[in-house]
């Protein structure tokens, strides 16, 4: 049976670090890792981790020396676009904010397939299909 694929988990410091054979601090260390060294801790054991490294060479270090990787944050996934309305033949005025003092800042073009994302009393937010989100009176939007 083969190791699973090398997934880095930790970094060696930026000063590089020593390694072992075997755990035992009473040896003399036989190798040293390069300076952020990508590594994969695969045991631990009280102040010491076997690592294995890209080509698949375990060593033992001192565990409290090692820098954990910060894990990848994928970044939020928009949900998908359902369009669940349509603007009127006349199209509709819009707004950054629900407020008819605000003066209307573009407009939606007619028969635009629109997804509302909010509401607040009769005012909709609406997300179109490229994203781009506006406030509408709400009353004039036609169901898909």
């Amino acid at each position: 049976m083969s190791d699973p694929p090398f997934t880095p988990t930790h970094t060696a410091p930026a000063e590089g670090m020593d390694t072992w054979r075997e755990p035992d601090p009473s040896q003399a260390p036989d190798h040293r890792l390069d300076p952020e060294l990508p590594v994969q801790v695969i045991e631990e054991t009280t102040g010491w981790a076997r690592v294995r490294c890209s080509n698949d060479w375990q060593t033992w270090v001192d565990a409290a020396k090692l820098v954990v990787i910060a894990p990848v944050i994928a970044p939020p996934v928009a949900p998908a676009f359902t369009p669940t309305h349509t603007v009127p033949a006349t199209g509709l005025e819009t707004r950054d904010q629900p407020n008819v003092a605000q003066p209307s800042n573009n407009r939606l073009d007619p028969g635009l397939p629109v997804e509302i994302a909010n509401r607040w009393g009769d005012w909709a937010k609406v997300r179109c299909s490229n994203g781009w989100e506006t406030w509408v009176d709400g009353r004039g939007l036609l169901n898909a």
